[in-house]
């Protein structure tokens, strides 16, 4: 939530600053909002990466278990459903498919 606050607080202090500042208009809201996100994504990888929390993210074996064949051809069968059953309801022209 912190995080949240600060990119919004960035891209709005930044947006008004580069496009009444600067008058880079649009351009200046674009530049605003893409500093914001990576200030926001930068504060938390850092955060997620961190030694003393006591769930971390870590890179010391990213694939294993998920990644195997079985996986990936089950979430990649084309035409699979994902759920209990196919959908079976009518379309907007009332007529089932």
């Amino acid at each position: 939530m912190y995080v949240a606050i600060l990119m919004n607080v960035t891209n709005i202090g930044l947006s008004a600053a580069l496009v009444h500042g600067f008058r880079l208009g649009t351009f200046g809201i674009g530049i605003g909002s893409l500093v914001s996100r990576l200030l926001a994504a930068a504060v938390m990888l850092w955060l997620a990466f961190g030694r003393d929390l006591p769930v971390r993210l870590s890179f010391a074996n990213p694939v294993r278990g998920w990644l195997d064949r079985g996986t990936v051809g089950h979430l990649l069968h084309p035409g699979h459903v994902h759920g209990p059953a196919k959908w079976t309801g009518s379309t907007s022209r009332g007529i089932a498919p």
